[in-house]
């Protein structure tokens, strides 16, 4: 594989699995895009407070 053609798209979540990813595939050379979702609408429920409310 050419180098200039050494780039790759990254879902990115926000946590630490997506991030060492970038970190590990920039180290071998890839040029990383990131990409996240941004969804319209009622904003989702915090993981603490689903599982509080969850009794």
């Amino acid at each position: 594989m050419e180098k200039g053609n050494r780039r790759v798209l990254v879902g990115m979540s926000g946590g630490i699995d997506s991030t060492a990813t970038c970190l590990m595939l920039r180290e071998q050379g890839y040029e990383i895009v990131g990409v996240t979702m941004r969804v319209w609408g009622n904003e989702p429920q915090d993981a603490r407070e689903l599982a509080a409310n969850g009794d």
